[in-house]
């Protein structure tokens, strides 16, 4: 349920706050334990549209290990 109420939180605050855009707020997001996964990563350049930011945010797995942030 935290977990949750966390993304929620999180999405909502992206939406409202930030207007994302090549000229824009830009944000990146990525899974670390004791490596970075390359896989899931989100880089800046990679969107400038926020539901598609936080679409593939929501696909980004936690595998329990280590705290979420």
């Amino acid at each position: 349920m935290f977990d949750f109420v966390q993304s929620a939180f999180s999405k909502t605050l992206y939406r409202r706050f930030y207007i994302i855009g090549s000229n824009a707020t830009r944000l990146s997001v990525f899974r670390y334990s004791s490596i970075i996964d390359l896989k899931t990563q989100i880089l800046l350049h990679d969107f400038y549209n926020i539901d598609e930011l936080l679409n593939k945010y929501d696909g980004i797995p936690y595998n329990g290990a280590g705290k979420r942030l």
